[in-house]
Parts: C-alpha cells; sequence; structure tokens
C-alpha cells in the first residue's frame, strides 16, 4: 500500500484479529555471500517487461571467472555465458516493523492508501543449503518474490566450489530463473540431493521470509520430521504471502 510518498505492507496473522504493519524503509540488490558478495545476475530473454511475458523460465547467465585461478582459464579475462541480452538485478524491499493493530485501527493509519501499482516485488521466500566436500563447498539458493503483478518470481543460485585442489576456492556462479503462476501449488521447492553438484553433500537447509513474520528456520539433521516442519513452514508462509497485493 501506499499514499505517493510512504509505503507499507501489511500481513494478516492467521486466525487473530490482527495485523502486522511493516514500513518500507528502501530497497537493496538481491546478493549472496561466497568467497565475496555477488548480486544475482537477472538475464531475460525475452525484452519485454516481465508482466507481459509468458509463464516459465525467463533466462540464466553462468559466471566462471573464479575458475581464472586454475590452469584452465589462465589468460585472465572474464567468461560469462548469459542467454538473453537484457541483463540487470532484482531490487528487494527492506522493511521495519511498525507495530500490530487490529482491523479498526489499521484502516485508520491507512487512510489514503492505495495498493501498489508498479511492478515491483512486495515479499519474498528463501531456502538454501549449504553442502561440503572435500576439496570445496557449494552454496544453492531459491528465492520465490511476490510480485504486486499479481505472479511469483523464482530465482536460483549455485555458487559451486572448485572439485578439485587446485580450483577448492575458484568458485562457478549459475542463475536461472522464472515467472511463476501463485494460483495453484508452491513452486518453491527445498533443495534436494538432485539439486547439487556431485563431490559434496547438503549440511543444512535454511529458510527466511521478508518481511519478517516468523524468525529464520534452519535443519542440520534431515529427518522425516524436520524435513516435514520445513515444508510445511515453507507452504504456510506461500500460502500467507501470494494474496496480500489481492488484500
Amino acid at each position: 500500500m501506499t499514499n505517493g510518498k510512504d509505503s507499507f505492507c501489511v500481513i494478516k496473522i492467521d486466525e487473530a484479529p490482527l495485523s502486522f504493519l511493516f514500513k518500507l524503509e528502501g530497497k537493496e540488490q538481491y546478493s549472496f555471500d561466497f568467497y565475496r558478495a555477488n548480486l544475482f545476475e537477472m538475464v531475460l530473454d525475452d525484452p519485454k517487461p516481465i508482466l507481459e511475458q509468458p509463464y516459465g523460465k525467463l533466462g540464466s547467465s553462468v559466471d566462471l571467472t573464479g575458475r581464472f585461478s586454475s590452469t584452465i582459464f589462465s589468460k585472465g579475462g572474464r567468461i560469462i555465458k548469459r542467454s538473453g541480452n537484457n541483463t540487470g538485478y532484482i531490487n528487494c524491499p527492506v522493511y521495519s516493523l511498525v507495530g500490530m493493530y487490529e482491523y479498526d485501527e489499521l484502516s485508520s493509519v491507512l487512510d489514503g492508501f492505495l495498493p501498489e501499482t508498479r511492478d515491483v516485488p512486495y515479499a519474498s521466500i528463501t531456502t538454501s543449503s549449504n553442502a561440503f566436500g572435500e576439496t570445496g563447498d557449494d552454496l544453492y539458493i531459491r528465492t520465490l518474490f511476490f510480485m504486486t503483478g499479481g505472479y511469483g518470481l523464482l530465482t536460483e543460485i549455485s555458487a559451486v566450489a572448485g572439485r578439485s585442489i587446485e580450483d577448492c576456492c575458484s568458485p562457478e556462479y549459475y542463475f536461472n530463473s522464472y515467472k511463476e503462476r501463485l494460483d495453484g501449488s508452491n513452486p518453491l521447492k527445498r533443495i534436494g540431493a538432485r539439486d547439487i553438484v556431485i563431490g559434496a553433500d547438503i549440511a543444512d537447509w535454511t529458510l527466511s521470509v521478508n518481511p519478517r513474520i516468523v524468525d529464520e528456520f534452519r535443519v542440520t539433521e534431515e529427518s522425516s520430521s524436520s524435513m516435514r516442519d520445513l515444508e510445511r513452514l515453507v507452504d504456510e508462509l506461500f500460502e500467507n504471502l501470494k494474496n496480500l497485493e489481492k488484500n
């Protein structure tokens, strides 16, 4: 919700007459830490705005620059492979919690506010995993951004360390993005063994959400009960956040 000057995100608490009210303080670029700070590179194969594009894969990028510490790429320079020519970055909302309000109080606070008309992210859920191997460690991240245009923007990051002693600290970065429907099952899944590169084993699973309506949830033991708890929480957050723009 916005009045042209300030913007707020309202999240209803299930089975309670209260709602969280978050104020938009600004935006920051979607990034991750793997040996150094890295920005997610958004590649679009189709030059049209995402809102006008069909559902499915939007684009991909591979950054092999880190492999320059090996003898394979000893001449220097950058090696980046993109599926399309349109590249950019995702700006994530940064919120502060204002408080919790009942309906009548909230209506008074938001008097004069209207739904955001720009096609921007208003919330996100992230699942990530670290994978450890003898010669290098990996990081895998999936984030589902909820867009005010009524769809989901799913991003995938694979930060893969070298699988040899020479390349152990020379990562490869893989970025994929998809446009997803929000009127069906949850497109965001936890990382599994089939999603990682051979040579490492998953050590943990982490779930986080923006705005932060629940604390970060981390699992370090792959038991059936812990995986069920993680998947249940991912689905609950999906159901709570996907209809915010409509409400």
